[in-house]
């Protein structure tokens, strides 16, 4: 819960501590994601370790391929809007960069926009910079 509440909370860096291939991976992820390209998104996540994803009910630690296949089916019931990174900066630190976003959506069940916050975390593995955590917290209206 510690993790959970650092994530809702994260410190912001200075810009220019963010290592520029962190914030290359953050952005390839928000192209893929924005395009609703499972297989995109899944490319910016670990090859041989698990990434933690809770944007629905399914929630959990996945391989990167358990990643796609949840990715895939979560394009199907969400139309992704938008995208905007939270005051135009980066969070966390070099070792650890946060990447907060305002999110927008369509929900295909009910067909309302829907706002939230999307969270990404970062990490360099194996020498390469990796999306390691993806959270969604639906705002209250």
């Amino acid at each position: 819960m510690l993790i959970l509440v650092s994530f809702l909370s994260p410190t912001q860096a200075d810009d220019h501590a963010i290592p520029s291939a962190a914030k290359a991976v953050f952005q390839a992820f928000v192209n893929a994601f924005l395009k609703e390209d499972h297989k995109g998104v899944a490319k910016t996540f670990p090859e041989s370790e698990k990434v933690r994803i809770d944007i629905d009910e399914r929630g959990g630690e996945y391989s990167k391929d358990q990643a796609a296949v949840l990715m895939q089916r979560y394009f199907e019931k969400v139309l992704p809007r938008k995208l905007e990174l939270q005051d135009g900066k980066y969070r966390g630190n070099a070792e650890n960069p946060i990447a907060q976003y305002d999110y927008e959506y369509i929900d295909e069940k009910s067909g309302k926009k829907q706002t939230a916050v999307l969270l990404l975390s970062c990490q360099k593995i194996s020498g390469k910079w990796v999306i390691k955590g993806v959270s969604r917290y639906d705002k209250q209206e």
